[in-house]
């Protein structure tokens, strides 16, 4: 992950990995959000790097109502 770009990031952002990803996904989803304004991490446990939509959504969703 190039921080260098991460860091021109002015808006929060919010990072969503799955649990059961490989340990380095994880790794830079965290790494990532430390970068971002306001950066926040939501693990998505029981999932891998591809969640599906209908698990998804609620998530996001709930991140957009915050």
């Amino acid at each position: 992950m190039p921080e260098d770009v991460a860091a021109r990031v002015t808006r929060p952002g919010v990072v969503l990995v799955g649990g059961e990803s490989p340990p380095f996904v994880r790794e830079v989803g965290r790494r990532l959000a430390q970068l971002l304004p306001g950066g926040r991490l939501d693990v998505v446990e029981g999932h891998g790097h591809v969640v599906p939509p209908d698990v998804l959504a609620p998530v996001v969703a709930a991140h957009l109502r915050r």
